[in-house]
């Protein structure tokens, strides 16, 4: 198995450009509808070092604000986040970029004047700027890979608080989805406090058990990833995107 150094829940996120496509909207009706993407701050509160203790607490603690136990609920969170003001798309099933974002501004990981509404059905392939401004790589990691997140070896290389995921399953699956990793309990377990679909097709937000090193098989990742294959669409692919909160090699690392 690869290492991260290169009742099923329905996909909920596609890219920006796809959303268009499957909507019928065009460009300028985008770019009309969307808020003005906002400048952040020419720096990150992350160390080079990556995540203090109280820095990890209080992504946890944050996250644990965003929880929704239904489509209502959850669709009040993508509200109140309000990444598309007064859009019927702002829903419970499309707000995995705002509400990852959205939790990393809570927490202080990343700076408050980055827009949350920025991150809606983003595509790290068209959207870099916006990610150097969020994730600045004199204080995070970047890591691509076209390994599936289920072909991952967890026991080799775990995941860690404050990684930033964006998971592709394009290649054989018509999905992709933005989140962080809000938890990493003493078994190595990686959780994210997400948006998805229940089985009884209501939407929730809470936390989710991604992986579980002993147990290759359990967790959201692999529930993901079984999902009956759907139209392709151009440019998808398997594998993944992560920031990582610290530099590799750095004092500490």
């Amino acid at each position: 198995m690869a290492s991260v150094s290169e009742t099923k829940p329905i996909p909920l996120c596609v890219t920006r450009r796809e959303f268009l496509g499957l909507s019928g909207l065009s460009g300028l009706a985008l770019a009309l509808g969307l808020p003005a993407f906002a400048t952040a701050e020419s720096s990150s509160p992350v160390s080079p070092e990556g995540l203090t203790t109280n820095q990890i607490n209080a992504l946890y603690v944050a996250s644990l604000n965003y929880q929704a136990a239904d489509t209502i609920a959850a669709t009040a969170v993508a509200r109140r986040i309000n990444f598309l003001p007064g859009s019927e798309n702002e829903t419970a099933s499309n707000m995995c970029g705002p509400l990852a974002a959205d939790i990393l501004k809570s927490a202080g990981i990343i700076p408050a004047s980055i827009s949350s509404a920025d991150f809606w059905l983003i595509d790290p392939r068209y959207r870099r700027s916006l990610l150097e401004k969020a994730f600045p790589s004199q204080s995070w990691t970047w890591i691509t890979s076209r390994t599936p997140l289920v072909e991952v070896d967890f026991k080799a290389s775990s995941l860690k608080t404050g990684d930033v995921i964006y998971n592709y399953i394009g290649s054989r699956y018509f999905f992709y989805h933005l989140l962080v990793i809000t938890r990493v309990d003493e078994a190595g377990r990686a959780f994210s406090v997400t948006n998805y679909r229940q089985p009884n097709r209501e939407y929730a937000i809470d936390e989710q058990l991604l992986y579980d090193p002993t147990k290759p098989g359990d967790g959201l990742f692999y529930r993901w990833a079984s999902v009956q294959p759907r139209k392709l669409v151009s440019g998808q692919r398997d594998g993944y995107d992560l920031w990582r909160p610290g530099i590799s090699g750095a004092a500490g690392k």
